[in-house]
Parts: C-alpha cells; structure tokens; sequence
C-alpha cells in the first residue's frame, strides 16, 4: 500500500436523554494532514484496511446515490475533477465531517468517535477510504504505579466507507459511453445491523446505497459455499452436501418468521465451520467470511432470502407428454452416472431417465398401479 494522504477529525455525539430529548453533535477539526511517511501512520491506515471483511467487519457493495439528494457524492466528484492536492483532500474530509454531524443529529443512539481518513493505492487501484474507530482505556506503568490511557480500538470498524476510484471513473465512463459496467459497484461499506446501534447514519452521511439484487446475493451464498470447500484439497469432497447444507439453511430463512427472510453471513459462516473435519478445523475455522465477503461473491452481513432462487436450488422440476406425467426432485440426487438415484441419460429423441434406490412402499404402490392397469 502507498499512502498519499491521511487524516483524522473526531466526531462528538451525545445520545439523547430522558428530559433532553436533543441529540447534539459537532465534530472537532484536525489541525493539517497526518505525515504519511510517518511508519506509525501508515500502520494505522494498514490495520483498518486489514480489518475490511473480517469476521464482525463485512462490507456491503454499493454505489453513490447521485440523484441530489446527498451532499458527499457531488463533493467527491469535485475531488476527482480537482487535482488531489492536500487542501482539495482536506476539504472534502471537511465536508465528509458537517454530513455526519447532520446525520448523527437525527440519531439517538450511540457516541461518536475518530473518523479516519485516507487515500491511497494498492495494487494499482486508487482508494478513499473513510472509518470510524473508537476510543478505549488502556492501562500503563508510570513509575511502577498504574494509570489510565486513551488507545484507538483496532479490533473493529464501527462504521465506514471505502471507494475505489479507478473502478467510479470506469462507472462514469460506461454511464457516458452507455455502455455496460455503467451499474457496476465501486464502493463498499460497513455499518451496523439495522435497529441496532446508529443503523445506517454514516451511510446516509455519504450517500451510499446498496447496488446487488437479494437475487444475485443469493445465488452467489450458495456459490461460495460450495466453492469453498471445492477450492482445498482437504475439503473438496464436502463440496456437495455442504451446497445441500446451504440451500436448507436458505430455505429456512424464507419459511421462518423469526429470521423474517434474512440470510447472516455469520450464520452461513457457523454452518461452514460445523462441516469442517475434526483434523482441519483450526486451518479453515471463520475464514469463510473474508473468502465470501470479497469478490466475486460480495455478500454483507445481511441480505434477503429470494425464494425462487432458493426453489430452483433446491428442485428440479418438469412436466412432459402435455402434463401426462411430471418429475419433481431435488437436484442432489439428479446427475448423469449409475451412482445418482435419478439419472439422465442424453440421446436426443431417444433421452432417458433410469431412477434407482426405490423403496419397498414405492415398489407396492408401483406394482399395485399396474395391477389395476
């Protein structure tokens, strides 16, 4: 990574309380731009961007909503038209910073924090990324006796926003061109569970807006999870019951209330590792969220369920001779070899299915039907 730019202001909240129903926030600004040759710095920038896709730090892809009724996303484009020097950087975290105080404004919950800021490239890609961390006590030896400190808590990113500028000025290019790719992604961000603490303040605050259908997340659920266990040579064989495992769990996200059609990644994450085998579990346990958090499968934390991804998942089914008969499985059991209970054998006009492994009660009903016959 090569740091250009860096900065830190603080966001001051106070939730409302009982008789002073009045949530006050204003955000205090640093005095100039953060050294970034500074090996501290750096290190900083460094640990947030590692924490992106971790477990308890899932991003969301998305996009600016340009529609005008956000301030940032017209702010950064003045930035990417303007020629990135330090007072264009610093103006525009400025700006960042008087969104959320009118965002945070509107919030009763939670306190504010430090809002870092940076940008940079990594491999080859230019970034602005913009976190909230928090403060916490720690404790140090003065003089052998022990006194509390302030630290920066690096073990979460509370909310945050990252923009990969070469993929916006692609988008912008296709939007102009009318090309494909113009509807592409090129942000992601964190924030909270919804109804949970400050849900969604410092999305507003930057305009951001989901951009993967509930359809696409999906079916890309089912795919990472079998691609997974495909991509080990210590796992592959798992590969098919744990697609099984979950199309059922997203199965039962539709039909039960509870989960209200809510796919968690944190949950798809339990049911991986409840699948990994007693002698590789320290080596793969909880790294399927960052494997399914990037690309290609982009899934947050939540997303909802859709059911008829889910039922093409799960059954196949098809009717022929105009509804004189009808085959509904479920495809775990469909294939094209002797070893699958339903086979498909492919000869043109000639095409066949051979269904194998019939229990005794089917054998009798079967039998007594031709009986009648």
């Amino acid at each position: 990574m090569e740091l250009h730019r860096a900065i830190i202001h603080e966001l001051v909240k106070q939730p409302a309380k009982d008789g002073n129903p009045e949530v006050k926030a204003h955000y205090v600004e640093a005095e100039g731009l953060l050294d970034s040759t500074n090996e501290l710095t750096i290190k900083l920038i460094e640990s947030i961007q590692s924490l992106y896709g971790t477990k308890g730090n899932a991003s969301a892809q998305g996009t600016f909503d340009r529609s005008g009724a956000y301030v940032f996303p017209e702010r950064f484009n003045d930035f990417i038209d303007s020629a990135g020097e330090d007072d264009d950087f610093f103006n525009l975290t400025l700006d960042a910073m008087k969104s959320l105080v009118k965002e945070a404004k509107d919030e009763n919950f939670a306190t504010g924090g430090y809002i870092v800021f940076a940008f940079y490239t990594q491999n080859a890609e230019e970034f602005l990324l913009g976190a909230m961390v928090k403060k916490r006590d720690g404790i140090r030896l003065k003089n052998l006796v022990p006194e509390t400190v302030q630290e920066v808590d690096l073990s979460k990113l509370h909310q945050a926003i990252k923009v990969n500028l070469s993929r916006y000025l692609h988008v912008l290019e296709a939007e102009e061109a009318q090309e494909e790719g113009a509807h592409s992604a090129y942000l992601s961000f964190i924030s909270p569970k919804a109804n949970q603490d400050a849900s969604g303040y410092f999305i507003s605050a930057f305009g951001c807006s989901d951009a993967i259908p509930a359809r696409t997340l999906t079916e890309n659920a089912i795919l990472a999870v079998r691609n997974f266990f495909e991509r080990s040579d210590d796992l592959n064989f798992l590969a098919v019951d744990a697609k099984d495992e979950v199309v059922d769990y997203l199965d039962a996200t539709i039909k039960d209330k509870a989960k209200n059609k809510t796919c968690a990644l944190d949950d798809l994450n339990h049911l991986v590792n409840s699948m990994l085998p007693v002698e590789h579990a320290e080596k793969y346990r909880d790294t399927f969220v960052p494997f399914a958090n990037e690309e290609p499968y982009c899934l947050p934390e939540r997303f909802i369920t859709n059911a008829l991804v889910v039922r093409r998942a799960k059954k196949v089914n098809v009717r022929g001779m105009k509804g004189m008969w009808s085959l509904n499985v479920e495809k775990r059991i469909l294939g094209t070899t002797v070893n699958h209970d339903v086979q498909f054998v492919e000869q043109g006009e000639n095409s066949y299915l051979t269904i194998r492994n019939l229990s005794e009660n089917i054998i009798q009903k079967l039998n007594a039907a031709l009986a009648d016959e």
